[in-house]
């Protein structure tokens, strides 16, 4: 989305009166930090806005509105893995609500705490200890002690007791809407000249349609505070480790530990993870036993793990109650683990037995996985982000942006089935270690009936080729799942476009619901949403596409029954296709291919979309659609980068790609340096990267053709 300098700086002088000079942040220096995550992004940030009230949030949105300018609401911005705080449209201004930080109400009785966006898990969970003496209990995440509570229950995140469903506990969401007025949610809806409602706290549905769930993963509005429901401390609470040593074991595990969930005698949990999740809590990339190869084998690292105590699969539960109840639940828990768990241990918050059972190297993680299951912030999940880039600094110093950490998850949900649940990780570890990482695998029975799936891979931003290699990966994993029908829980900055595979019709109705909300657009446009961020949108059928395409002077993509009107590029982009065109023209001239250029409309028939890449080549007699007149059997694509698009084009363009049966290479073209990336499928669904630069050539072998780095830059960028 493209900002007029003078509507930008309107909007600043407004925001800069409204919020005083420190509430608008415009330094270089600060802008870079906003816009760099875990991974690659290329979305730009134009200001940042601290506002410290809700009437500064509802002023910010006034003025937003009025000059047309684009705004990204982040809390405390460590979305880490997901995409941190960098806006999912170029060109936006970053709303940091993490200013608004107040504990505005706690009720021990009825167990709830009213709370702004700001406020921490470090923050509300030392609040309710010292208001209550423990006896009340936070759920917190295994994030940073430092990230806002609200912000993850807005995506939907989790801890691990039985209030681990965050947005099934919480209630009466203030909202600051496009136009600065603000809503309650639920009971919350009644008041004004009437009386409140007496249970706006305490029931999160209300009277009527309820709204609250359209705030979760969404840009309709901007939520300035949120009731959140407490724990009662139990009588007593004990905590179990277990290894599985199998993958059969676990499939095992999981089905007998099912009913448990569903009759719910377990109170949450079990969460397990694999090897690799587990080794990242206790070391870093080890270098020195793998002579500096990667990906780790499977093998090599359950002999690093054995001396940890850790095996192929690891979980943990809290169980809680009274001790009848804990006893019972063991009990129960032992009988399905029986014959698939090979090491079992309880313990409880005095931590006795721990070093009898667990070595030292696991001494700190037990003690912050206790805390977690009993009321307290864990914060375990970040030291895993540093494992190839080094020994991780304290976990109050951890900043894994600013440090170079590579870290992005991908996610899905499976059935409560062993067998699903294997299904899908063997997949996940089959496409990320052929990518040249390690599959960290994490299992979340968040509800009775599904498992959750958060796949990671952690590596250095800081090795050429690796940001590239990740997102392919993840754009690869995620595509498979869902064909798979596993579908994400969560999206990230740059995979937005995965909802495009929602029926047309409910698209169609999340976008009348954001005209209705925001009818500028300005809320965190592309957020949680099918259309390309900032792209006004027309509703047409294909054929309906191809006559708007035979009229209009523009072209545009075609994306299930939505049409985004296309960017046009640079000079060097210009050049770099043309260049590219001629050499392919030359090297091919007189065989069976034919050169495609950026005029060519490619067909992807298994996921309703139509585009035009720069160039594409087909081997033999070109096969058209016979109502449209696309391209449907492309052997080669190839894509010069531009900023505006390279997340779309290394991450769901390429996964749209993959999924063109004659397809057999995508390449991918540096524009700001010497660089070629190449696709390249190597049987049925399975794809590699090669990499070139300076003074190296790559080969595509489906065409039996070379191409030389130098050559296509030096010609190109030189005219």
């Amino acid at each position: 989305m493209t900002v007029a300098r003078d509507r930008l700086s309107a909007a600043l002088a407004a925001w800069s009166s409204t919020l005083g000079v420190d509430g608008v942040e415009t330094r270089a220096r600060e802008l870079e930090a906003a816009e760099t995550a875990t991974y690659a992004t290329a979305s730009r940030v134009l200001a940042i806005l601290r506002p410290r009230t809700r009437a500064e949030v509802q002023a910010c949105v006034r003025v937003a509105a009025e000059h047309g300018v684009p705004l990204y609401p982040t809390s405390t911005g460590k979305n880490w893995g997901y995409g941190s705080r960098v806006p999912t449209t170029d060109g936006a201004v970053v709303l940091e609500l993490g200013g608004l930080d107040r504990i505005l109400e706690l009720d021990e009785e009825l167990g709830y705490v009213v709370i702004e966006p700001g406020v921490t898990q470090r923050q509300l969970h030392d609040f309710v200890r010292e208001q209550t003496g423990g006896r009340l209990w936070i759920d917190a995440t295994s994030s940073s002690f430092d990230s806002s509570v609200i912000g993850n229950l807005l995506e939907r995140g989790h801890g691990v007791t039985a209030y681990c469903d965050h947005v099934a506990c919480a209630s009466d969401l203030e909202v600051v809407l496009a136009d600065g007025e603000v809503i309650c949610t639920g009971y919350g809806a009644f008041g004004g000249e009437h009386p409140e409602s007496a249970t706006r706290a305490l029931d999160s549905w209300g009277l009527g349609p309820a709204l609250a769930g359209l705030f979760s993963q969404s840009n309709f509005g901007v939520v300035t505070r949120a009731t959140i429901w407490l724990m009662r401390a139990p009588e007593y609470a004990r905590v179990g480790f277990f290894t599985v040593e199998g993958d059969d074991a676990l499939a095992a595990a999981v089905d007998a530990i099912r009913p448990l969930r569903l009759d719910r005698i377990l109170p949450s949990g079990p969460f397990f993870g694999n090897v690799y999740q587990a080794l990242r809590k206790v070391m870093s990339y080890p270098w020195a036993a793998t002579g500096g190869a990667v990906p780790l084998d499977s093998t090599t690292a359950e002999a690093l793990a054995a001396p940890h105590r850790y095996g192929r699969w690891n979980g943990s539960i809290g169980l809680c109650g009274t001790v009848e109840q804990v006893e019972l639940q063991q009990r129960r828990l032992e009988a399905a683990l029986a014959g698939r768990a090979s090491w079992s241990c309880f313990v409880d918050a005095s931590l006795a037995g721990l070093e009898r059972e667990f070595p030292a190297s696991r001494h700190a993680e037990v003690r912050a996985v206790v805390a977690g299951f009993t009321g307290g912030v864990a914060g375990t999940g970040l030291r895993g982000a540093y494992w190839r880039v080094g020994d991780p600094p304290t976990s109050e110093a951890m900043d894994l942006d600013r440090d170079g950490c590579g870290f992005k998850f991908t996610t899905a949900t499976v059935p409560f089935r062993g067998a699903e649940l294997l299904a899908a990780a063997r997949y996940a570890c089959e496409v990320i270690s052929s990518h040249g990482f390690e599959p960290g695998i994490g299992v979340f029975p968040v509800r009775e009936r599904a498992l959750q799936l958060h796949i990671s891979t952690a590596y250095d931003r800081r090795v050429e080729g690796h940001d590239a290699a990740a997102l392919a990966c993840h754009a690869a994993l995620a595509a498979g799942l869902m064909d798979r029908g596993y579908f994400p829980t969560r999206l990230g900055v740059g995979s937005m476009d995965a909802l495009t595979r929602q029926t047309p019709r409910y698209g169609e109705l999340l976008g009348a619901l954001k005209r209705v909300f925001d009818p500028c657009g300005i809320l965190a446009p592309g957020r949680y949403a099918a259309e390309p961020a900032g792209s006004p949108l027309l509703s047409m059928t294909d054929a309906e596409h191809c006559a708007l395409e035979r009229e209009a002077p523009r072209e545009h993509r075609y994306i299930a029954g939505k049409v985004p009107a296309m960017a046009g590029g640079t000079l060097e982009h210009s050049r770099l296709v043309a260049e590219l065109g001629s050499m392919l023209r030359d090297a091919l001239e007189g065989g069976p291919c034919r050169v495609l250029t950026a005029d060519a409309r490619i067909r992807i028939e298994a996921v309703d979309v139509d585009t035009y890449p720069d160039l594409a080549v087909v081997h033999g007699p070109p096969k058209v659609a016979a109502d449209t007149h696309a391209l449907l059997n492309p052997t080669l694509i190839v894509e010069v980068l531009a900023r505006s698009t390279e997340a779309y084009d290394r991450g769901l363009k390429a996964s749209y790609f993959r999924r063109i049966p004659s397809l057999q290479a995508y390449l991918l073209v540096a524009q700001d340096r010497p660089l070629l990336e190449l696709q390249v499928r190597e049987r049925g669904d399975r794809w590699a990267l090669l990499e070139a630069g300076p003074g190296q050539r790559l080969t595509i072998e489906a065409l039996e053709l070379e191409l030389e780095v130098d050559a296509i830059y030096r010609e190109a960028l030189s005219a």
